[in-house]
């Protein structure tokens, strides 16, 4: 089947533009709230990014593991998490408690790994 190139994006770009959101449609749905949540995530992001940068250096160009670097980075994400929780009002025990309750419907109570249980992700089942 031959498409027109021309035609396709023309009709990509008709359709991108009529599923974003504008800029005038997002400020009239922003809190204050939404606005903090939304700040605090995408610096959760910028961390998470700058946490994989001495990790790539160490595995793709390998450069010694700058240990320093990624404690700073982890500080930074750890710090990121703690305002998204507090803003939530989730305790960091009740998350971590709920993690394991996940992995251990996915791996079993023993927590033994496997590829098969990661793929089968028994803890998705019924959802």
């Amino acid at each position: 089947m031959k498409h027109d190139e021309n035609h396709t994006e023309e009709q990509y770009g008709d359709m991108v533009k009529t599923l974003w959101k504008s800029g005038e449609q997002l400020l009239s749905e922003m809190t204050p709230f939404k606005a903090q949540l939304n700040h605090i995530v995408i610096g959760l992001c910028n961390e998470i990014g700058e946490l994989a940068d001495p990790i790539k250096a160490h595995c793709m160009y390998d450069k010694p593991l700058d240990v320093k670097n990624i404690m700073e980075e982890l500080g930074d994400i750890e710090f990121g998490l703690q305002a998204l929780r507090m803003m939530l009002n989730i305790e960091r025990a009740t998350i971590l408690l709920w993690n394991m309750d996940k992995l251990g419907k996915r791996y079993g109570k023993d927590f033994q790994y496997s590829n098969d249980a990661a793929i089968a992700r028994a803890d998705k089942q019924g959802e």
